[in-house]
């Protein structure tokens, strides 16, 4: 028999957990975590196991977002324009 705070009765069609529709305790369960945090140990084993809590720094390549402002229908009539004046 399953309780309310069971974190499987909180898990939709695509097999993941919604975590805000989950209650307290069965979230802590979950994620092997308690309400004072975790302890160092198990804060570095984490760090270890699944890397730090960063996103990725996302490399902008500052000619293609110019050309960005080139690919555009009022651009191109620019561009026709100015070659058919010369």
């Amino acid at each position: 028999m399953t309780t309310p705070n069971d974190a499987k009765n909180y898990v939709n069609d695509a097999g993941q957990i919604q975590w805000g529709a989950i209650p307290l305790n069965a979230a802590l369960d979950k994620l092997k975590a308690t309400r004072e945090g975790l302890s160092t140990a198990e804060a570095e084993k984490r760090l270890i196991e699944h890397g730090p809590n960063a996103l990725p720094k996302n490399e902008v390549n500052r000619l293609m977002v110019f050309l960005g402002f080139m690919w555009n229908p009022l651009s191109w009539a620019m561009e026709v324009a100015a070659v058919l004046s010369i």
